[in-house]
């Protein structure tokens, strides 16, 4: 074993600054440079990445007590110290066992239709002609599955409010806190900071007096907000208020731009592939008219083939990063404590040797194909697999099979859409501008 970090970048300022804002080419750059693996300076760590499947394998089924959170300092003042993402070792295990139950099962089906009716009442307020941005589009429908499902808000002043409310709060977010933490200070209430925490002030208020009426029965449900109260530890003991505030902001932070933004990048795939379209439409029409939300579980595979063909290409997670808390062996490097280690997807998900034409976008390729959990991970692996995984899927199933069995759709730009860091995400930069021509005939 080499005791020595894997070469790489020597420049933290720039490294900071590329990671930032272009991810997945300063990647593919490093790895030309340096090989795999390669390790990175920033202002928040020093990291090691690896794309190679052998280092998933060796970081997924390594004793989770091995790794800490990563980026516990800076994230803590967004999302909350409850959060599943800050906690480490058997609370992380105990709370991911609580939260776990209402995002699998039968629970699919109670979600599936909200779903619809979200992207229903949405394509209901279109006009043929009008142009649209596509990723607001779906991140609106995405946001109002989430109020429905998740926070249980319903129509009047509840729906209102909560969207109001979070919509600010989401709006409030900007890139240069989440990379940065120095700039997390008010400034005399003049700072991107000072807003976000006015916004998330008001957000937190709004759960807790939600949480509070749970509590007492009243609007109880089977959404996720509602599951939650209701729920208990082994113990026999309920989370907290605080605990249910910081999840509940988890999964907004993590439920609401990164599935529309999947969705968007499928757009804008299949609108620049008629041959694909086509075949996706044929098989979206034998299902017959006005689907129930259901039909889009299990009987369309090319349906599913376009999500994990689009989620190969845009992953979900630009990189899957974990703390060393103790010395850890990789690729032939024995890395000390306080060295992260990144598994970045995006490198897996374009190694030639896996992928043919690894940036074609061919969804057949997982039509009677599959992939070990070490070759595509784009909700990353255990023991810190994205635990809405799930859901989201359930959620691209529905909403894409609703949108294009019904619409048509004409793309604006003639060049495929670049990817630009929106948050936590990599998003299409043009925001996927189309035409809407109609309902289709």
């Amino acid at each position: 074993m080499v005791t020595a970090l894997p070469p790489g970048p020597s420049s933290t300022i720039l490294s900071t600054w590329h990671v930032g804002l272009h991810p997945f080419t300063f990647y593919k750059d490093c790895l030309e440079q340096y090989g795999d693996p390669f390790t990175i300076t920033a202002f928040n760590g020093t990291v090691v990445c690896t794309g190679k499947p052998e280092g998933a394998r060796q970081v997924f089924e390594a004793d989770p007590d091995t790794f800490l959170p990563f980026g516990v300092e800076a994230a803590a003042p967004i999302i909350g110290e409850d959060s599943i993402f800050m906690l480490s070792g058997e609370r992380h295990r105990r709370e991911r066992k609580l939260l776990a139950p209402p995002f699998h099962g039968r629970r699919m089906k109670a979600y599936a239709g909200e779903m619809q009716a979200a992207a229903l009442r949405r394509v209901a307020s279109w006009q043929p002609g009008q142009r649209l941005s596509l990723q607001k589009e779906l991140q609106h429908i995405a946001l109002e599955i989430i109020l429905r499902a998740v926070f249980g808000a319903r129509e009047g002043d509840d729906l209102e409010r909560y969207e109001k409310t979070v919509r600010e709060a989401i709006d409030a977010v900007s890139p240069s806190f989440l990379f940065f933490k120095f700039l997390q200070h008010e400034f005399g209430g003049l700072s991107p900071w000072a807003r976000f925490k006015k916004t998330s002030d008001a957000l937190k208020a709004l759960l807790a007096e939600t949480i509070t009426r749970r509590r007492a029965g009243d609007g109880a449900g089977e959404d996720i907000l509602s599951l939650l109260v209701q729920a208990t530890y082994d113990d026999g003991s309920s989370m907290t208020d605080t605990q249910i505030i910081s999840e509940m902001i988890t999964l907004m932070s993590a439920g609401h731009e990164t599935t529309g933004v999947s969705m968007s990048w499928a757009f804008d795939h299949l609108c620049r592939d008629p041959d694909q379209l086509r075949r996706l439409q044929e098989e979206l029409d034998a299902l017959g008219p006005d689907p129930a939300p259901d039909t889009y579980e299990g009987r369309l595979p090319f349906l599913n083939a376009v999500i994990q063909e689009t989620l190969r290409l845009h992953p979900v997670l630009s990189d899957v990063i974990r703390l060393l808390d103790r010395p850890f062996d990789l690729l032939g490097h024995t890395l000390p404590a306080g060295v992260a280690i990144a598994v970045v997807p995006w490198l897996t998900h374009r190694d030639p040797s896996i992928f043919e034409e690894p940036d074609a976008f061919k969804p057949e390729r997982f039509i009677d194909r599959t992939w070990s959990p070490y070759e595509y991970i784009p909700f990353g692996g255990p023991p810190r697999r994205c635990i809405g995984s799930a859901f989201a899927q359930t959620e691209m199933r529905i909403v894409l099979g609703t949108l294009f069995s019904r619409c048509r759709f004409t793309l604006v730009d003639d060049e495929p859409a670049e990817p630009k860091r929106l948050n936590a995400v990599m998003g299409p930069e043009s925001g996927i501008p189309v035409i809407y021509e109609g309902p289709r005939a």
